[in-house]
This record gives C-alpha cells, sequence and structure tokens, in this order.
C-alpha cells in the first residue's frame, strides 16, 4: 500500500494503480487508489488554504498600511492647503509692500525734486548774498540758471537795478 502511495503522489493514475496489483481484488485497489488520491487532494486543499490564509494577511497587512498611508496623504492635503494659503498671504502681503515701497519711491522722489528745486533757488540766494557781501555790481552771468535779463532792469554795465527794492527783497526775489 505504501508504494501504491508513492506510485500515486508521482503522478500515476488509479488504473496504472490498479494493473500493478494484480494479485488484489481492482476493486479493493480502486478504492485504495481513491482513498490515496483523496488525501492528496486534501493535502493540496490544506496546502492552498494555507496560501490563501497567507495571502489573505497580506492582503490585511496590505490595506491597513494603505489605509495609514491614506491617512498620512490626507495630513498632508491638509498640510499643504494650508502651506499654500500662508504662501498666499504672504504673497499679498509682499505686493502690498511692494506697491507701498513703490509710493514711498515716488514719494521720495518728488521730496528730492523739491529739494534739487530749492538748492538751486539756495545758490541763486547764495550768489546774490556774496554779490552784496563783495559789494560787486551782480550781473545776470552771476546767477546760475539765468542768462538774460529776463524782466529786471539793469545799468548800463549790466549790473542789477535795484531801483527802490532793497537788497534783500532782491534775493529773495530769486
Amino acid at each position: 500500500a505504501n508504494s501504491d502511495l508513492v506510485l500515486l503522489m508521482k503522478g500515476t493514475s488509479v488504473e496504472t494503480l490498479a494493473s500493478s496489483q494484480s494479485d488484489c481484488d481492482p476493486l479493493i485497489v480502486k478504492i485504495n487508489a481513491i482513498k490515496v488520491l483523496v488525501t492528496n487532494l486534501q493535502s493540496d486543499i490544506a496546502e492552498k488554504q494555507a496560501q490563501i490564509n497567507r495571502l489573505s494577511t497580506q492582503k490585511d497587512e496590505a490595506l491597513v498600511r494603505l489605509r495609514e498611508q491614506g491617512s498620512e496623504l490626507a495630513t498632508i492635503k491638509v498640510v499643504t492647503t494650508e502651506l499654500e494659503s500662508e504662501i498666499a498671504h504672504i504673497r499679498f502681503d509682499r505686493d502690498r509692500a511692494h506697491s507701498e515701497l513703490k509710493k514711498q519711491e515716488l514719494y521720495l522722489h518728488s521730496i528730492l525734486s523739491e529739494l534739487e528745486a530749492k538748492q538751486e533757488q539756495v545758490n541763486v540766494l547764495t550768489t546774490i548774498v556774496e554779490a552784496i557781501r563783495t559789494t560787486s555790481p551782480i550781473t545776470w552771468s552771476d546767477i546760475p540758471g539765468h542768462q538774460s535779463q529776463q524782466d529786471y532792469p539793469t545799468d548800463r554795465e549790466g549790473a542789477l537795478t535795484l531801483g527802490p527794492v532793497t537788497k534783500v527783497e532782491a534775493a529773495y526775489h530769486f
């Protein structure tokens, strides 16, 4: 019977097994062969069930990991959304600050223009005051930015004629 089992395990069919045992009742041989086949099938089924159990366990573990990763992904999405919102706020603040900086630059430029104009007036006044101090006659060429007489009268030598206006008033006039 053990040799029958070995032959059956090696893939020998029931008929081949039965024909090899000519001295036994063929029906008993077939029953024994079927029992061996059933035992082999039960063993295969148990092995397949063990594989199914292993695969089921692996599937369950993979689902747990997937849930964990899904949870992590959800957390990452929330954090990403928060970061994108913060970036939008920072960009808005940056753009607003940039706009304010441009306004301040324009304001500063206008102040600088005014200061340049005032500096030119100071230069004119300084020239007039210096001329008054030295008591030399003031000519149009002595005053920066003035190349001609314009509306101010001069004497024959080209010196400004103050007439009834005082020297301080003349300095203010420029």
